[in-house]
């Protein structure tokens, strides 16, 4: 279907027949969105209804959702190492960057530092000024708040707007603040907390389902203190290594299980804490 948020701000929605019936979607009725991470809040017109388009299998996930609009923030171009174009963004919207290791928004980015792309990492080669304003387009992707743009896959948010944008930025340090405290880790300290399920999991459905039934991804048990790999210069616990194979690991476990409770997903996620657990406390004493 297709709605008008104003004369600046289209949408276009893919959504199942219940959903419409039970909104009493039809051409000219007005349905309420509450997406602000794509700037989509308020009453929105139906412009048009269709059939859904037919959806290929195979790997992926499905675009539920694109927003148009003219973007009332500058528009910057950023190249990447390998690339031949550069992708228009707008300067607000964020950009995983390995370095700093949360989402940053475009124009805070610079040159030289490094994103993940379908290749593993590679360098912004250029930021420069894109010109004058322009329509931009934003996407929704089912049960993803991350997708990838440009010829080599760049990992971006789907969030729009400065004041998400920054909060997105800023989650990934308050949540490693929450979990030295909970590990009792004291100022003057130099222990890293380190969440043995990735904080950048927690949208996983698995990790959510978890979480309903008592799974605290910033709790004592789901942490660990790495002084003693990060003081000896011992790359083992590399982030994004790290998280890719945990990803894949509940992935897998969610794949097999798709009807697994809450309860039995938390029961699953302590044992396999419990277990990565021991593999660190192993590698502690080998290097001790």
């Amino acid at each position: 279907m297709s709605l008008s948020l104003g004369d600046d701000f289209q949408v276009e929605l893919l959504r199942s027949p219940e959903w419409c019936r039970t909104l009493g979607v039809q051409v000219g009725s007005t349905i309420p969105l509450d997406l602000p991470e794509l700037g989509a809040v308020g009453d929105a017109l139906v412009v048009s209804v269709r059939a859904a388009p037919p959806i290929e299998s195979g790997d992926g996930h499905v675009v539920t959702g694109r927003f148009i609009h003219t973007s009332d923030t500058p528009l910057i171009n950023i190249l990447i190492d390998g690339e031949d174009e550069p992708t228009g963004v707008t300067a607000n919207h964020p950009y995983w960057s390995a370095d700093r290791e949360a989402f940053i928004p475009a124009g805070e980015l610079r040159v030289g530092e490094h994103v993940d792309t379908l290749l593993g990492q590679r360098t912004i080669a250029s930021i420069t000024p894109r010109g004058p304003p322009e329509p931009v387009y934003n996407l929704e992707v089912h049960n993803h708040h991350v997708y990838r743009v440009g010829q080599t896959g760049v990992l971006v948010h789907n969030a729009c707007g400065k004041d998400f944008s920054d909060e997105l930025s800023k989650s990934g340090s308050v949540a490693r603040r929450r979990l030295r405290s909970n590990l009792g880790l004291k100022s003057g300290n130099t222990d890293e907390a380190h969440h043995i399920i990735p904080f950048e999991l927690r949208n996983h459905d698995l990790v959510k389902k978890a979480s309903k039934a008592g799974f605290n991804i910033n709790g004592k048990a789901n942490g660990v203190p790495l002084s003693f790999a990060r003081h000896r210069g011992i790359n083992i616990f590399h982030h994004n290594r790290y998280n890719k194979a945990i990803r894949r690991r509940l992935d897998f476990e969610f794949t097999q299980r798709t009807d697994i409770s809450n309860e039995e997903a938390a029961k699953f996620l302590d044992s396999y804490v419990a277990q990565i657990k021991k593999a660190f406390e192993r590698t502690r004493s080998q290097l001790q």
